[in-house]
């Protein structure tokens, strides 16, 4: 009404046809002597040009702090009378729009390559060039709204003054973050760790100028272009900013890769050491080598990161894969002139669970990871031992360490690296433990009093002492476990003075023993000739706990790796009916037996049954027969399977909670109970007035 019939037509039918409507424009323009013309002569221009606002900056210097000069990095804290660095910052989708291009299950996760460069630059203020290892401990989700307080700490260097030259001086880094609106006493959620080396790296000894190389063969466009759909489906989201990967080449176990910082991030390149958009784009074409594992893979360990220059916008990256899930980069600018090289990374599959909101630290648990291809070594090899040694060592070896010393009084030189060799439990007679690490402690005793050996460091070599999950082991030798516990004490006490070697009777291990034992490391082992590295790693923040989705309360908590305590899941569960004399419980606190402890670990003898014993709860659900028990009661008793929503349980075996107590205290009563019941009453058949007494020693876990 009040409008124009003919514009109103022509609106509607604009209005279709952008909508995806067919319009015969030919008809409606039949007869105005309208006609097509052709398109101005001059391109489009895709660019620019309104300005970015940039991000406010604060007064850092009336703050009585540092500048920070950093994109990601708000101000430097002094830290009076030490040499530590405390690096702080702010970080959010709206202080960093790009940031919101890295999503992860739907969750906007900050790159693991932003954790690098936080690690560089502190580095840098920290006089440490050398990155020498970097552990992805949690994601940092960004929240939609708000921001995360983020904190960097660089420990101060604890060496004395009179070794100051010493190349090997490390300094720790932990990287830390909290929501920006906790309060003062929140706690801060530790997200990354790491070492940085006070040693320069050589310089670099390679380049890429030849590109593409001699002999590579390029990826189709179509599977390229593919690659990022293929990434989506496994959970992984990249925006405009990380979809910077223009070519990609195979040459054997290589690629060869060729990125560029999009238009919306480009200009800030100068700005970062290696902008964490691109290096992230770089590992984007793992993607496309057919030995990465299938699924979306996240950086988790770098080993030996080194920049010989910054601020390149476009790189050329060569890609080494190792074992399942690692690399090693080689990172150029657009000449091919050396930019970043990174020994090792190890990437990992992530879980969705990981990617909640961040919370408080929780347990660890040690790992055995798979050691660099070319980790840090000790200054000399390995060139005297003492005791039995195997035969790849050539080396001078001595009865013991009082013959090392008569040899030093003579005027042999103090040797940097000594090798104590503990022969292996031989025979199938009862392993004499006492007596080996008695024996050993005898020359940890020796090594700490002779002075001379105060710069050394005596590596004790061991068979099969530790178990590595990773390469298969099996059971280990118990009188090597006990060396490995006494030394693993020295090791604490006296660091520096002693190392940990660990092998197995694989050839291929003894063949590279003379190296692995020159290697930088407090301990080690060696399997099929594969060098492993303990490390601690987050015992439930992958996501173990996270319920099924799509199956409402049909789940418990199941065993999936025994043999580990966090070898555990929530696992959907087939809902059944309820037979004659039974009932559903809803539960609302189960009780922990020793036998589910026993149950995990693979060290229960026999059928332990499923997990979750006893429990209390309310009545959801009465079967045929039940006359005892209505809904609503509150019961505790034996269930079935307590770990979970629900329970069935037989109407017999349950009780009413007493007045007063709470479901958790109801929770651990019943086996206790039960088993005091049958021992006292069944087996010792106790009457009224007689005296018992009750040692405690049998106690464990729910008693």
């Amino acid at each position: 009404e009040g409008r124009s019939e003919p514009h109103t037509l022509l609106t509607a039918l604009a209005e279709l046809y952008v909508r995806g409507t067919a319009v015969d424009w030919a008809a409606l323009f039949d007869g105005t002597g309208a006609h097509r013309v052709d398109l101005p002569t001059y391109p489009f221009q895709h660019h620019r040009y309104w300005l970015d606002a940039p991000p406010p900056v604060s007064d850092a210097d009336g703050l009585g702090l540092g500048r920070a000069d950093h994109p990601l990095l708000g101000a430097t804290v002094p830290v009076a009378g030490s040499d530590a660095v405390l690096l702080t910052s702010s970080l959010s989708t709206r202080s960093h729009p790009w940031l919101a291009d890295h999503a992860v299950a739907g969750s906007v996760v900050v790159p693991g390559t932003v954790f690098v460069e936080l690690a560089v630059q502190a580095g840098d203020r920290a006089g440490c060039g050398h990155l020498a290892e970097l552990a992805l401990e949690r994601p940092l989700v960004l929240p939609v709204e708000g921001a995360v307080q983020l904190q960097v700490s660089v420990t101060a260097d604890e060496r004395p003054d009179d070794e100051d030259d010493r190349p090997d001086g490390r300094r720790t880094l932990h990287v830390y973050a909290r929501p920006q609106d906790a309060d003062p006493d929140e706690p801060w959620t530790l997200h990354a760790s790491g070492a940085l080396a006070a040693d320069e790296p050589p310089a670099p000894d390679w380049d890429l100028r030849v590109w593409p190389p001699a002999g590579a063969e390029p990826v189709e466009d179509a599977e390229l272009e593919g690659l990022y759909e293929r990434l989506a489906a496994g959970g992984l989201g990249y925006g405009p900013a990380f979809r910077g990967l223009r070519r990609v080449w195979r040459h054997g176990d290589d690629l060869y890769a060729e990125a560029e910082l999009p238009e919306p991030v480009a200009g800030d390149a100068a700005s970062y050491a290696l902008h964490p958009a691109l290096l992230d784009t770089v590992l984007h074409g793992l993607g496309l080598h057919p030995r990465t594992p299938d699924g979306a893979l996240l950086p988790f360990l770098w080993s030996g990161v080194s920049l010989s220059a910054a601020g390149a916008g476009t790189v050329r990256a060569r890609l080494t894969v190792g074992g399942p899930g690692e690399v090693a980069l080689r990172v150029a600018d657009a000449t091919g002139a050396p930019v970043a090289e990174i020994d090792s990374l190890l990437l990992r599959a992530p879980s969705p669970g990981q990617f909640a909101a961040s919370g408080p630290d929780g347990l660890l648990r040690l790992d055995w990871l798979p050691a660099p291809e070319e980790p840090s070594t000790r200054t000399h090899p390995v060139r005297v031992a003492v005791g039995a040694v195997p035969a790849p060592f050539a080396a001078t070896v001595y009865a013991d360490l009082g013959a090392l010393g008569e040899a030093l009084d003579a005027g042999a030189a103090v040797p940097d690296t000594v090798l104590l060799a503990v022969p292996r439990t031989a025979g199938e007679g009862t392993p004499d433990v006492p007596g080996t690490v008695a024996g050993v402690l005898a020359h940890v005793r020796a090594w700490l009093a002779d002075e001379r050996f105060a710069g050394s460091c005596l590596v004790v070599l061991t068979s099969g002492a530790v178990q590595v999950p990773a390469a298969g082991d099996g059971s280990c030798d118990v009188t090597a476990a006990g060396v490995w516990g006494l030394v693993r004490t020295a090791i604490s006490e006296h660091p520096g003075r002693f190392a940990l070697l660990d092998t197995d009777d694989d050839p291929a291990s003894l063949d590279t023993l003379p190296a692995v034992s020159a290697m930088a490391e407090p301990q080690l082992a060696v399997r099929g000739g594969r060098v492993w590295m303990p490390r601690l790693v987050r015992m439930a923040g992958d996501g173990v706990l996270v319920p099924p989705v799509g199956v409402g309360d049909a789940w418990r908590l199941d065993i999936v790796a025994q043999g580990r305590l966090d070898g555990v899941a929530l696992v959907a569960e087939e809902p059944r009916a309820l037979g004659p004399g039974q009932v559903r419980v809803g539960v609302r606190a189960a009780g922990v037996n020793f036998r589910d402890v026993l149950n995990v670990l693979g060290m229960y003898p026999g059928d332990a049954g499923r997990m979750g014993l006893e429990g209390a709860g309310v009545i959801v659900e009465v079967g045929p027969g039940v006359d005892r028990w209505a809904v609503g009661d509150r019961v505790m008793g034996m269930l079935d399977a307590a770990f979970g929503p629900t329970a069935v349980a037989d109407a017999r075996q349950l009780a009413p909670i007493p007045q007063g107590w709470s479901f958790e205290q109801a929770a651990s009563v019943p086996i206790v109970f039960l088993t005091a019941y049958y021992a006292l009453v069944d087996l010792a058949g106790l009457r009224a007035g007689e005296s018992v007494l009750v040692h405690a020693a049998a106690g464990g876990v729910g008693m």
